[in-house]
């Protein structure tokens, strides 16, 4: 059974996490699979938006508990260091979701724990069921947040919540979790299909020029000095002025109609 199943159609790639027994639980399969694929999606000029979901009752519960044990036998043999191609695979995925030009909204329900987490957080949108439940999870098996947890908790979060989070491993709900400004938006299970479906067509129903340009301005906005961000942004307007997409916009704005936005992601 593949570990990554992949279906694109009318601009949307929807990539779901495919081992529902375990609860979508990352090994090393999977993580393979994952960031193949998201690397795989990211250059297709023809994906608007990328959907990233899991299959069965979870969108991940973290690490596979079979990897820790087979790491712990590892310990025993005098290894040092945990799999480099498997932190690859999975910084991999982490950097494809950030860096690639298109909008990606994380449809999630379950558990969300550990790695999940992170890819969670490492999308750009999130909408949730409101049976969803939260945690990070690594302390319970003597482990430190990685994939990038410790870089999106805190920009979202605060210094004190995230240090909450990872220090005490409590659990949050759905509701808590949109409160503090982790969600997007909270649906009843029974919607989230539905809801995920209708952001999913909006954001690839829209300028994908510009979209790029917001998300880089956005995941460099933490480091860039004011000035030059100023920069940054009237080059990014200049390059959608340039564009068709800022054409029919402004047509259509005018003539009171729905923009189709037709330019590829850049």
């Amino acid at each position: 059974m593949d570990n990554i199943l992949l279906a694109c159609g009318d601009g949307i790639a929807t990539v779901t996490l495919n081992r529902p027994k375990a609860l979508n639980a990352i090994n090393a399969d999977l993580a393979r699979e994952l960031r193949k694929t998201l690397e795989r999606v990211e250059a297709d000029s023809e994906v608007r938006c990328v959907v990233l979901q899991g299959a069965g009752s979870s969108f991940m519960a973290g690490g596979d508990i079979a990897l820790f044990k087979n790491r712990l036998q590892g310990l025993e043999l005098g290894e040092t260091t945990v799999s480099r191609t498997m932190f690859d695979n999975v910084n991999g995925s982490i950097r494809a979701l950030r860096r690639m030009p298109k909008p990606v909204l994380a449809s999630v329900q379950g558990a969300v724990a550990g790695f999940g987490l992170s890819l969670m957080n490492a999308c750009d949108l999130i909408v949730a069921a409101e049976s969803s439940v939260f945690f990070a999870g690594y302390g319970q098996v003597g482990l430190n947040p990685d994939g990038g947890g410790t870089h999106f908790l805190p920009r979202t979060l605060g210094l004190k919540r995230t240090m909450e989070m990872v220090l005490l491993g409590e659990q949050y709900s759905a509701q808590q979790m949109r409160d503090m400004g982790m969600l997007n938006r909270v649906v009843p299970g029974e919607e989230l299909a539905a809801e995920t479906e209708r952001l999913a067509t909006k954001l690839a129903a829209g300028p994908a020029i510009a979209a790029a340009n917001a998300k880089r301005l956005v995941n460099t906005s933490f480091e860039t000095p004011l000035e030059a961000q100023l920069l940054v942004e009237e080059e990014g307007v200049h390059q959608c002025t340039r564009s068709a997409d800022f054409a029919e916009g402004v047509s259509a704005f005018l003539e009171k109609r729905r923009a189709r936005f037709a330019c590829k992601p850049c």
